[in-house]
């Protein structure tokens, strides 16, 4: 049975629906307008009392980049400097993002830092809502709890979420658009390992090819603009965050990685990065049998295995979850799809000093790749013999 990508009047809750139906549609809807409370509260929050939130990493690096200081936004002391001149901030929140990235924040140094986070919000917020609507239509793009933390801090999950639900939806029709599309993961390095396993998996040379394009012109394109300088800053202030993470300079609850989580419990270093290791080993090898085979799931379990790759993570990258999660209710898989939602509450409640546990982000991406498996195990793609992109392409 062919279960639709899109809401239909159909879908929605009626007198003819059950109750339980019904209920949660309510419930969904429900944790919808909280999501929407909470961007208000944000935006609310940053006008009156300019807190801690990342958000003001990009606004700092975009007003260092209009200032013709683009190397600057990779020098500690520099790029605080400019973000307390908004804000009383406690600790450190660098910019750890490619030099092109500086394209994209440079227009909101032209803003006061709460117009330009509003801004920020409200554009990456539509873009991810408008490019999700096939993979996890809504109310289900809505719900998971990193919707929340992106909120919050002013994150880019919306952006990349979107942009690998744009990559995906392409990757049928227009597989260079795709690859194009993959290819602007250059910006964000961590969440792009398993891209070109996935693509040369399914043979979409003309993906590989348009990835490898894209993500070469930008890198070019960031050179162009912000000068050679950058990239030495760069490439030196990441190998600065290896030994941020390394040293646990951030909270464990508060990243959202397998190496975070077996740090908490105390394991030794080399020994979570073995964990790490074996876990980013085994979602590889998942994503290549799901895309070899063209299985229907390959999107969904793509974007969980991505999570389960990095050692550097945090909560608000575990939107991704969101295109699991929604295939999981699309095909029957409700109660697994409750047990996702549950685990990836907790470190939500980190923001808000309520939790202090272990961060459960790589618990949620466990049990999406295990129902997808379970689901998989009987699954006879109907994609099969209409494949993702053409084999020879």
């Amino acid at each position: 049975m062919t279960l639709p990508l899109q809401d239909s009047p159909a879908d929605w809750p009626s007198k003819d629906k059950p109750g339980p139906v019904r209920l949660a549609w309510v419930l969904a809807w429900s944790i919808g307008a909280l999501a929407c409370a909470t961007v208000l509260y944000a935006a609310w929050h940053t006008f009156t009392a300019a807190p801690r939130i990342d958000f003001v990493s990009f606004w700092a690096a975009g007003r260092l980049a209009i200032e013709g200081k683009g190397a600057l936004a990779y020098d500690l002391d520099a790029h605080r400097a400019m973000e307390l001149t908004f804000i009383d901030l406690r600790g450190f929140m660098p910019f750890a993002y490619p030099p092109p990235f500086l394209l994209l924040v440079a227009p909101l140094g032209f803003l006061s830092f709460p117009l330009a986070f509003v801004a920020w919000l409200i554009a990456t917020g539509a873009f991810y809502v408008g490019t999700t609507r096939r993979l996890a239509p809504l109310p289900s793009s809505v719900v998971l709890s990193s919707v929340f933390s992106n909120a919050l801090v002013g994150q880019n999950g919306f952006l990349f979420t979107g942009l690998f639900a744009c990559a995906v939806e392409a990757l049928r029709a227009r597989p260079f658009l795709a690859g194009m599309l993959f290819g602007c993961f250059v910006l964000k390095p961590q969440l792009a390992p398993l891209i070109p396993v996935a693509l040369i998996a399914a043979r979409a040379w003309r993906a590989i090819t348009g990835a490898a394009l894209s993500s070469v012109l930008l890198l070019l394109l960031g050179m162009l603009a912000f000068g050679l300088d950058s990239y030495v800053a760069c490439l030196r202030i990441m190998s600065e965050f290896g030994r941020f993470v390394s040293q646990g300079s951030w909270p464990w609850t508060e990243m959202a990685s397998v190496f975070a989580f077996a740090r908490y419990f105390g394991v030794p270093q080399g020994i979570a990065f073995a964990v790490q290791l074996a876990a980013a080993a085994a979602a590889a090898v998942l994503t290549w049998r799901a895309w070899a085979s063209a299985r229907e799931s390959r999107a969904a379990v793509l974007a969980a295995a991505t999570i389960l790759v990095p050692p550097y993570l945090f909560t608000y990258d575990a939107l991704f979850l969101v295109v699991p999660f929604a295939w999981m209710l699309q095909h029957g898989q409700k109660r697994a799809a409750v047990l996702v939602w549950i685990a990836c509450m907790p470190p939500l409640l980190f923001y808000f000093h309520l939790y202090r546990g272990p961060n459960t982000v790589p618990i949620a991406a466990i049990l999406c790749l295990w129902s997808i498996s379970r689901a998989g195990s009987t699954e006879t793609s109907r994609e099969a013999l209409q494949p993702i992109c053409s084999r020879t392409t």
